[in-house]
């Protein structure tokens, strides 16, 4: 890259910032202003050169301070995003187990309840209908016993 392509980098840069009208009306201001009042001129402008470099380093300081604040805070976060995932992941695990545990004893509880209804009732007691089991419906009158011996097995279990 050479000096000519940089030149014309920074003028191109310069110029979408500050026009270059405004650019030469601001120097014409500063050309009148100075020969009208030289000594005031020259003080204010020794003043701005000199502080230009503590008020640069200033801003510098400033912004890695936030800069430095923000990285710490970041990262404080993560410390105990990260710790309170050691926490997390282990009482989700326990939940899991529980949930886990809740099901298996309901569906053994589901499974023995049938057991012992087709044990007391008879095997062919209960019927799959849709989504779940009701009791079968034998014989034409109202009044007819679903299954031979039911009462007899009614008052041994009670």
């Amino acid at each position: 890259m050479s000096s000519q392509t940089t030149r014309e980098r920074l003028t191109a840069h310069l110029n979408r910032l500050i026009p270059p009208s405004t650019r030469q009306l601001v120097a014409q201001n500063l050309s009148a202003f100075a020969l009208a009042r030289p000594l005031l001129f020259t003080f204010l402008l020794l003043q701005a050169t000199c502080a230009l470099l503590p008020a640069l380093l200033f801003a510098a300081f400033v912004l890695t301070a936030l800069l430095l604040v923000v990285l710490v805070a970041v990262a404080a976060a993560a410390f105990w995003v990260g710790v309170a995932l050691l926490v997390l992941v282990p009482a989700l695990g326990g939940a899991v187990l529980v949930g886990a545990a809740l099901w298996a004893w309901a569906a053994a509880t589901y499974f023995l309840i049938r057991a012992g209804v087709a044990l007391v009732y008879g095997s062919g007691a209960l019927v799959e209908r849709g989504a779940g089991w009701v009791a079968r419906e034998q014989g034409a009158g109202a009044g007819e016993k679903a299954n031979g011996g039911v009462e007899e097995r009614k008052a041994f279990v009670m």
